[in-house]
């Protein structure tokens, strides 16, 4: 038995180990997928198939990682600032069909666990990129009056759609229809921003009246569906939240 820390692995299955080539046109696929061949892979018959224990994944499952940032930060005059951050990665690692995150909760629903590469057109290891942008700044217009905001955007995640696939000697699989980097969700970007009026009362005493709009425009893109081939397929699991008006007061003393 596994854990979800340290998933069991089938040593049995070991890529080098999976020598049958099965060749098949994509079975109940989604549309532009429907006449693919797969090329697949399986155990020769008769070759075990019980090697289950907690070890780590056979053969190359090596992951890199490159990131480069741009950061400013500003101070333009006594009343406004503004400060900025970019960030691109560059991802070469372990993605698994058979870990797919169907959680709200979840942006990037493809978990890294090694599997044995069943496709042999796809790759148990997958590059992938990501980037962010942030920039947020603060006006104060005199009589105590503030404005605050921030823009954020950042890059959807790859993904590929997932088919359940029965193959000779081990039974039905999961396997990606091509690799991740093919696809990309939707670019998520969001506005927030902020007025705020402080009121001073006895020359100790501050009371700030804070109102701030979260996601201005309403943005409603999805931030997890489904990836498995079927009635499902693309069905939203989740999308960005509606906007919301929150209105606070501070008192500092």
């Amino acid at each position: 038995a596994g854990s979800p820390y340290y998933p069991a692995v089938n040593l049995t299955r070991s890529t080098e180990l999976l020598t049958q080539n099965v060749d098949m046109l994509c079975p109940g696929c989604p549309p532009g997928y429907e006449n693919q061949t797969l090329h697949l892979r399986t155990l020769p018959p008769g070759a075990p198939d019980d090697g289950i224990f907690i070890a780590n994944g056979p053969g190359d499952t090596d992951g890199n990682y490159d990131t480069i940032q741009f950061a400013a930060n500003r101070r333009f005059s006594q009343n406004f600032f503004l400060n900025s951050t970019f960030d691109y990665q560059w991802r070469h690692e372990l993605r698994s069909p058979n870990a797919v995150a169907t959680s709200p909760l979840s942006t990037d629903p493809i978990r890294y666990q090694w599997d044995p590469e069943y496709n042999r057109d796809v790759a148990a290891i997958q590059d992938t990129t990501y980037w962010t942008f942030k920039t947020q700044g603060r006006y104060e217009a005199g009589h105590q009056i503030g404005f605050a905001g921030t823009v954020r955007l950042q890059s959807g995640f790859n993904w590929a759609p997932i088919n359940q696939l029965a193959l000779p000697e081990v039974g039905t699989v999961p396997v990606f229809l091509e690799n991740i980097e093919n696809n990309r969700s939707e670019t998520v970007a969001i506005v927030d921003v902020r007025v705020d009026k402080a009121f001073n009362f006895g020359g100790k005493y501050t009371a700030t009246v804070m109102a701030d709009v979260y996601n201005l425009f309403n943005t409603n893109v999805e931030t997890n569906f489904s990836l498995y081939t079927g009635s499902n397929f693309n069905n939203i699991i989740e999308w960005m939240g509606g906007r919301t008006l929150k209105i606070g007061l501070r008192f500092q003393f």
